[in-house]
């Protein structure tokens, strides 16, 4: 699992943070500061539909209510625009899981590669 997160251009505010394989294990405050979430784009080789959660917190668990859980196709793309966006105060941390909801612990079983706009 490898993350990274890139200024797009530095007259701007954009951030683009990349995860090559996102899990139940999660990525947490992956930008380390308050955000808000505009758009991404989800790409999974995995068999099953996949779920990515996004939560306005430091640190995630299973057992924390996400803020947004977006189905992510199986063996497919999935785009995702929020025009006002996701205003996460804390922080940006995400999962990506079999189960839809609060709960969920089964990781996917294949890469889920996840690229989210922020600013």
């Amino acid at each position: 699992m490898a993350l990274s997160v890139t200024i797009t251009d530095s007259r701007i505010i954009d951030q683009i943070t990349n995860q090559t394989a996102a899990t139940t294990i999660g990525s947490n405050n992956v930008v380390g500061k308050a955000t808000t979430l505009h758009s991404g784009v989800v790409t999974s080789v995995a068999a099953e539909v996949d779920y990515l959660k996004v939560y306005d917190r430091k640190s995630a668990t299973d057992s924390d209510a996400p803020d947004a859980v977006i189905p992510c196709a199986a063996s497919g793309t999935t785009w995702f625009s929020v025009p006002a966006g996701i205003i996460l105060s804390t922080g940006l941390s995400v999962r990506a899981v079999q189960e839809g909801g609060t709960a969920g612990t089964t990781n996917p079983s294949g890469n889920v590669a996840v690229k989210l706009v922020t600013t």
